[in-house]
């Protein structure tokens, strides 16, 4: 991964110190202290100078990357990031260096120019050295049948960044194939949901003029907002641990709720759709591009409501009217971006016959054509295709397009028993991957079974489409005697267990191409009462459901993290609110590892996953 110098006052001393990544270690000894580690280098510096600011086709460099080359062409030295000023320090990088490369980046992490300067008898020459604009690069994903199953290729244009070789040419196409494997990731400070400021359903928008976006999350970095303090670095943490992939729910351009008098009010659909602020996801898409070292790449969710995909939705036309501005928008906004791998329209709007061609959860035999599912999947795929017109179709270019619904057995069956050009997958052409959201303790028949009644794997022709598990997961936490949530050891050994002995499952089946561990995180605010202050077992009446999939019983949406959180020392008490003064209160809420969960799921992506 990238290392990260740190922003240095006065005159260096000494050494010259920098560590690999910007996280915080708050869990004593887990994956996150690593990245407390610290490399001393040599006093001996160089200084780039540049006699003003640098703009690149309008847009402003905020940091300088650099990196340094042998006569071979392999990297030998960095990445190293500095903030980009009029002089800026680097380290000596050695004499096997022949060649350094200055990329002039973006949000700290993607390249809009490029300086090469090549070692002269006095040395490097960088004093106001010349850059020449990049070729923005671009990326594509292609679904290919192979054999029982699918692989996806990533196609790679433009000017490249990031690798350890100079082998890296103008306008260079390359290819690859690729499987994905991370995590679902929606993070929600403690008394906090992500409807909250503002009602755009995530944190991973960029700041406005006056509203500070959540850098302070998931970014690296010092934060513009607060100079003394540094992002938590979730990205870089997922990337330190080898995800490549990021499953968002929310990343919408607009709000979803009207201003009466300054104040928000939800619920209303604002009309026109554009009537508010625009929110793009610029920084956080850089964040996860990394300048194309290890990129962490974006299912980006479009979380489209029951209202819009079923006939009887009673939509209004206001309502309509937004959601098709929305989708048209983030696509708009997002599809040129390298780190966005596609698109989920919705997760689990499907608990119906709309969903289910007119057969129930239960009773998976039969089915029934109607105008309700006919609208359902008809609109499915009208705004899929709206994606793949807009994004374009070639190698080169295309985004996926798919659903996270919850295991589709009737649908499946249905697949599997219709005859050939039966409308409802004729009219799915633009949809790439069926996503399911499946919590399973001992196999995934239901979901992947060749044989057996009601299973994706089952379908055959066009109707077979590869499968990405946008989510799965195992709490980690028990009941007492009280019926109150309780997480030791022992639970998350357990849970552990159940990673080592399923995930492996689900790398080695050729229908699966990607697989969102849920959750990166815990989330307090969804235990009722909302905005929870503390941990708690509160269930239907009669105590807490027991669920026989889950290692220790419990379904608790609050200890499916890989990390749980505790109150940040920005707040005193978890009542207060953790946004204020329109900017997060830093330091933020604080992640503590479950590492013996990091651990399995690491060794299970890394051993198994093709």
């Amino acid at each position: 991964m990238r290392k990260k110098t740190a922003l240095f006052v006065g005159t260096l001393a000494a050494a010259l110190v920098y560590g690999c990544g910007s996280g915080s270690s708050n869990g004593g000894g887990g994956f996150l202290g690593n990245f407390n580690n610290t490399t001393t280098i040599s006093a001996r510096t160089l200084t780039v100078t540049e006699p003003g600011a640098v703009t690149i086709n309008g847009e402003t460099v905020d940091a300088l990357e650099v990196e340094g080359f042998d006569a071979t062409g392999t990297r030998v030295f960095g990445p190293v990031v500095v903030p980009f000023a009029n002089s800026m320090s680097i380290p000596d990088p050695g004499e096997a260096t022949q060649t350094l490369e200055l990329d002039y980046l973006r949000n700290e992490n993607f390249a809009l120019a490029r300086a090469t300067v090549l070692r002269s008898k006095a040395g490097f020459a960088l004093d106001n050295p010349t850059e020449v604009a990049l070729e923005k690069p671009t990326t594509g994903f292609s679904i290919v049948p192979n054999g029982d199953g699918f692989n996806v290729v990533l196609t790679t244009s433009g000017d490249s960044t990031g690798g350890n070789t100079r082998a890296r040419v103008s306008g260079k196409v390359e290819t690859k194939n690729i499987t994905f494997r991370g995590a679902c990731y929606s993070p929600a400070p403690i008394n906090f949901r992500n409807i909250d400021a503002p009602a755009i359903g995530d944190l991973f928008w960029d700041s406005t003029a006056n509203t500070k976006n959540w850098k302070a999350l998931w970014g690296s970095g010092f934060l513009e907002y607060d100079p003394s303090t540094k992002g938590r670095g979730d990205v870089d943490n997922m990337r330190a641990m080898g995800f490549n992939f990021i499953r968002t729910y929310c990343m919408i351009s607009r709000q979803l709720f009207t201003i009466n008098g300054g104040n928000y009010i939800p619920g209303p659909i604002p009309s026109p759709p554009d009537a508010f602020q625009h929110f793009t996801h610029t920084a956080f898409l850089d964040e996860c591009w990394n300048n194309g070292e290890n990129p962490v790449y974006v299912m980006v969710g479009i979380p489209l409501p029951a209202t819009v995909l079923y006939k009887y939705g009673n939509a209004s036309a206001s309502e309509r009217a937004y959601w098709d501005h929305i989708v048209t928008e983030v696509v708009k906004d997002v599809k040129d971006h390298p780190a966005v791998m596609g698109f989920t329209l919705f997760n689990e709007i499907d608990e119906n016959t709309s969903a289910w061609p007119g057969v129930d959860q239960v009773n998976i035999s039969g089915g029934v054509a109607d105008a309700n599912s006919d609208y359902y999947y008809g609109t499915l795929q009208n705004y899929a295709k709206i994606i793949h017109d807009l994004t374009g179709r070639d190698a080169n270019n295309r985004k996926l397009v798919g659903w996270a619904a919850h295991e589709s057995r009737p649908f499946a069956h249905y697949g599997s028993t219709v005859p050939a050009g039966n409308p409802y997958f004729t009219q799915l052409a633009d949809i790439d991957f069926y996503g399911v959201n499946v919590y399973q303790g001992t196999n995934f028949n239901d979901t992947l079974s060749r044989t057996q009644e009601g299973a994706l794997g089952k379908l055959t022709g066009s109707n077979r489409k590869p499968i990405i598990m946008t989510e799965v997961g195992w709490a980690a936490s028990g009941h007492d005697s009280n019926d109150l949530i309780y997480e030791d050891a022992e639970t998350r050994r357990l849970a552990a267990d159940a990673i080592t002995r399923m995930i492996p499952q689900l790398t080695v089946d050729p229908l699966v191409i990607g697989i969102a561990y849920f959750e990166y995180s815990d989330e307090w605010w969804k235990q009722p009462p909302y905005l929870a202050t503390e941990w708690n077992g509160i269930g239907p009446v009669g105590g807490a459901p027991i669920d026989s999939a889950m290692p220790n019983r419990y379904h608790d949406q609050e200890a499916f993290g890989l990390f749980s959180t505790r109150l940040g020392a920005g707040r005193t008490s978890p009542s207060q609110d953790p946004y204020q003064n329109n900017r997060p209160v830093t330091p933020v809420d604080p992640y503590i590892e479950r590492s013996e969960l990091t651990r399995a799921l690491i060794d299970a992506y890394k051993t198994h996953l093709r």
